[in-house]
C-alpha cells in the first residue's frame, strides 16, 4: 500500500508537470498508470477502467481550477463563450459518464488506447497555427460541439483541453484566449464528470476506500501533487523547448496507447 501511495505521487507530479508544460489533459497520463497500479493491487477488473477514469477526473478538478484562476487573472478567459456552451458541456458530461458506466471496461481501454495513439500522432505532426479573427458559429452549432466534446471527454476520462484547444483555434481565437478558455471549460468538464462518475458508481461496491468510481487514496494524492506540480511545468517552458519535448511525449503517448490493448 505504501508503494502504491508513492506511485500515485510520482504519477501526479508527472501529470502536473506535463500539463503545465504542454497544456495537455492530465488524464492522458494518469489513467494508464492508474489501470496498471489497480491491476497490481489485485482490484476486480469488472469496473477497473471506470474507477481509473472517475478518480482521474476528480483529481484533475483542482488542477483545472488553479489553471482557470490563473488565466482569469490575466484576462485570458472568454467567459461569454463559456456561458454560451455551459449547458452543452453539462449535458455532455452526464451522457459521457453514463456511457462510460455501461460500456465494458475492456472496450473503454481499447477506446482510450486508440485516442491516445491519435493524440500522440497529432502532437508529433503538429504545425504552427496562424491566428486571425473569426466569427463564432451559431448557438446550435456551439451546443452540439460542446456536448460532443464533454461526452467524449467523460467516456475517456480526459479533461477536454485536448479537443477544445483545436476547436477554439479553429474559430481563430487568439492563442492565449484559447488556452484560458480551454482551462475554464476543462474545469466544468472534469467537475461534471467526477460528480457523474461518483453518482453512477454508487451502486457498485467492488472496491474498498472508494465512493462511486472514485478511489479516495489515489484521488487525494493525485489532487495534491498535480496541483503543485503544474506551475513548475509552466516555468519549465522557459528552459525546455516545448516543440522538442512534444516529439518525445508523442512517442511515449502512442506507446502507452498501444499497451492499453494488452
Amino acid at each position: 500500500m505504501i508503494l502504491s501511495f508513492f506511485a500515485y505521487a510520482i504519477v501526479g507530479a508527472l501529470s502536473g508537470v506535463l500539463a503545465g508544460l504542454l497544456g495537455i489533459s492530465g488524464g492522458l497520463i494518469t489513467i494508464p498508470f492508474l489501470v496498471l497500479i489497480f491491476n497490481l493491487l489485485g482490484f476486480a477488473p469488472v469496473y477497473l477502467m471506470q474507477l481509473a477514469i472517475g478518480t482521474s477526473l476528480a483529481a484533475m478538478t483542482f488542477n483545472a481550477l488553479a489553471a482557470t484562476w490563473s488565466h482569469n487573472q490575466r484576462g485570458n478567459v472568454n467567459w461569454d463563450l463559456v456561458r454560451r456552451i455551459l449547458w452543452g458541456l453539462i449535458l455532455g458530461c452526464i451522457i459521457g459518464a453514463f456511457l462510460g458506466h455501461i460500456i465494458p471496461t475492456v472496450i473503454l481501454q481499447i477506446l482510450f488506447g486508440v485516442f491516445a495513439i491519435i493524440v500522440g500522432f497529432h502532437f508529433f505532426k503538429q504545425k504552427p497555427l496562424y491566428e486571425k479573427e473569426h466569427a463564432l458559429p451559431a448557438q446550435g452549432t456551439l451546443n452540439a460541439i460542446s456536448l460532443i466534446i464533454a461526452a467524449v471527454s467523460n467516456i475517456l476520462g480526459i479533461g477536454g483541453g485536448t479537443m477544445t484547444m483545436p476547436v477554439f483555434l479553429a474559430f481563430r481565437m487568439p492563442m492565449k484566449k484559447a488556452v484560458g478558455t480551454s482551462a475554464a471549460t476543462g474545469f466544468i468538464i472534469t467537475t461534471g464528470g467526477a460528480i457523474s462518475y461518483l453518482f453512477f458508481g454508487l451502486e457498485n461496491n467492488f472496491y474498498p476506500h472508494s465512493i462511486g468510481y472514485i478511489y479516495l487514496p489515489a484521488f487525494a494524492i493525485l489532487a495534491v501533487t498535480t496541483f503543485f506540480a503544474a506551475p513548475f511545468g509552466a516555468r519549465l517552458t522557459a528552459v525546455i523547448p516545448p516543440e522538442k519535448l512534444k516529439k518525445y511525449f508523442s512517442i511515449a503517448l502512442m506507446v502507452a496507447g498501444i499497451l492499453m490493448f494488452f
